[in-house]
């Protein structure tokens, strides 16, 4: 009879029946199912529930042999001579118990529940203390649990916790001896939890403060309650494995034996000691499913040989947002996680139609595939006819190649003037007199009344006002470079005779500017190795290199509309400003950059 509750009793002591009559009114059963689904089993958890969520669990134990009684026999000195079972006043005992909580403000818990005892039995004629009482309702609790430190997920938990029971099995039959107390009962406990990664400690430690009763030989009365166990996570945190230590002692001495020991702290009649191992399954759903079993250590009343415990609840799992379906916002055939424009639809023209993303514009020649006459062929966006998207390798018709055409808008003229670079040559000296009228074509002048000088050289003006030497005619370069072009070498001999029979002109600025076609930063570097060039030709040509200086301006300072082809030709230019003496009206270099 290992692991029993032990009655001492001497072969003096024989109790009446009337005694047994009155039952001594204590609960039996040593297991007390924990408050909620998430605790142990016999264990509470300084966790909270949540705020207003609500759990229920119906829990079943089954004791074998938690109450036998046995004679003993003392001799004069009070030593044990022998031992003698007389009864198992309870051989078999199955509880049910019906729990309820209710979480409140991620900090309290509140509870109630009710045990009741579906099968107690145990041998009939109990000489040693009342027998079974059958079946019965027990004594219902309300309680409250407080988190006072950690969340569930935090290293070290703390919290309080503290339950009343009500004498209401009692009340219903106050012969009974085993299914509940006398009176009230409180129970104030912590509940501390160390959580390492692979395995949670709990631990609890309370007092239950009760009125002490009386059966055989033993006394019952206010006691220390205590449980440690531990909870391994099996199946991410679904399945957990629990092992569970709990039991009770006395408070300091409440009796004396009838052989004169008392009945004190640490008492093993009076220190019942259980051992459970289990496991508890978390459904997704929130059910909870829970099997656990152990034998009683110590031979305290209501200590088993064995004990069986099955448990059933629920509490509402926690609200984890379901990952999105697979879905097609825009419509075109495509998963959103496998499109890259999820909310626009691809336009399926068979050109990049996996990506999802709709292609207005396949070619990227900024003319839509709507409006494009050639959608799978970049307009060379040169200003000419760019809007019906399709390339024009030779804009101006003129035979040459726009990439060798120094004017791609403009033909060629064809007459035997410098016409391999694609520019017509109107004034081929570059007089501003049309070689029609130019009485010397192929040298720059002035316009005259008389026939026979117009258009020979006068094309240079110095417009003191104005602080600017003006020339009458273009300083031309080849498209997008700083090569002079020859028409404009008698231009410049022009300058370089003024500049050099204006001997007061100490400072001389040479400035070229761009129209806007081309990135900022390449048409300032071309303006400024335009500016140069002009400047290095007229030292090479006789001109004192301290007279002058170069600036390029790039698009900064348009003088025509760029939109426009005459506009933007106008502002492909060079200009000549007095720097020393200072006009009246100095020009600014603004945003122009020195030529080093």
């Amino acid at each position: 009879m290992n692991y029993r509750f032990f009655l001492f009793a001497t072969a003096l002591l024989i109790l009446p029946a009337t005694a047994e009559a009155q039952g001594p009114g204590v609960t039996l059963d040593q297991f007390r199912t924990a408050e909620t689904v998430d605790d142990g089993f016999a264990l509470s958890r300084p966790n909270d529930a949540g705020h207003m969520k609500f759990g229920a669990h119906l829990t079943f134990d089954y004791a074998n042999d938690p109450l036998v009684f046995e004679r003993i026999t003392l001799d004069a000195m009070g030593n044990v001579t022998g031992r003698t079972e007389t009864d198992r006043a309870v051989a078999n005992h199955l509880v049910g118990s019906l729990s309820l909580h209710l979480g409140i403000a991620d900090r309290l818990i509140l509870f109630t529940g009710v045990p009741l005892t579906l099968w107690m039995d145990g041998d009939s004629g109990v000489t040693g203390g009342p027998p079974a009482d059958g079946t019965g309702l027990g004594d219902p609790w309300l309680g409250a649990r407080l988190r006072l430190l950690g969340a569930p997920e935090d290293f070290f938990g703390l919290g309080l916790q503290a339950h009343v029971t009500f004498p209401v099995a009692h009340a219903i039959d106050g012969g009974q001896a085993y299914l509940g107390e006398r009176g009230m009962t409180f129970t104030p406990e912590l509940l501390a939890e160390l959580r390492l990664p692979f395995v949670q400690f709990t631990g609890n430690l309370g007092i239950q403060l009760r009125e002490q009763a009386t059966f055989g030989d033993l006394t019952i009365g206010n006691e220390l309650r205590w449980g440690v166990g531990a909870t391994v996570p099996l199946v991410t945190d679904r399945l957990n494995a629990h092992v569970e230590l709990y039991g009770s002692t006395p408070l300091g001495s409440i009796a004396k034996f009838s052989s004169g020991s008392d009945i004190t702290f640490g008492t093993r009649e009076a220190s019942p000691m259980e051992l459970l191992f289990g496991g508890k399954y978390h459904a997704p759903s929130g059910f909870v499913v829970g099997l656990a079993g152990g034998p009683g250590l110590l031979r305290g009343y209501g200590s088993p040989d064995m004990r069986l415990v099955g448990q059933l609840g629920f509490s509402p799992p926690e609200e984890v947002p379901e990952p999105p379906r697979p879905q097609d916002t825009d419509g075109d055939g495509l998963d959103d996680n496998e499109d890259a424009c999820p909310t626009e639809p691809e336009d399926m023209d068979d050109f990049q139609d996996e990506d999802g993303c709709p292609d207005p514009d396949n070619d990227e020649d900024g003319v839509l595939d709507g409006e494009d006459a050639c959608p799978t062929e970049a307009e060379d966006l040169d200003s000419f006819e760019d809007d019906n998207g399709c390339p024009d390798p030779d804009n101006d018709g003129d035979g040459i190649a726009d990439s060798q055409d120094e004017c791609p808008l403009d033909a060629e003229d064809m007459d035997s003037f410098e016409d391999e670079n694609g520019c017509p040559d109107p004034d081929n000296d570059g007089d501003s007199i049309v070689d029609g009228e130019d009485a010397c074509p192929t040298a720059p002048g002035a316009p005259s009344d008389k026939a026979e000088e117009n258009g020979c050289p006068k094309a240079v003006r110095v417009d003191e006002e104005k602080g600017q030497i003006v020339i009458l005619e273009r300083v031309e370069f080849a498209v997008g470079k700083d090569r002079i072009l020859k028409a404009s070498f008698p231009l410049l001999e022009e300058m370089r005779n003024t500049i050099a029979a204006n001997k007061r002109i100490k400072k001389l600025r040479v400035e070229g500017h761009t129209d806007d076609r081309g990135a900022d930063k390449a048409n300032m570097d071309l303006s400024k190795r335009r500016a140069g060039s002009v400047l290095r030709w007229l030292v090479e040509n006789g001109i004192e290199d301290a007279r002058l200086e170069a600036y390029g301006c790039g698009e900064t300072m348009p003088l025509g509309d760029n939109k426009t082809v005459d506009g933007r030709q106008t502002n492909r230019r060079v200009e000549f400003h007095i720097v020393d003496p200072a006009p009246a009206n100095p020009r600014p270099t603004g945003t122009c950059e020195l030529v080093e």
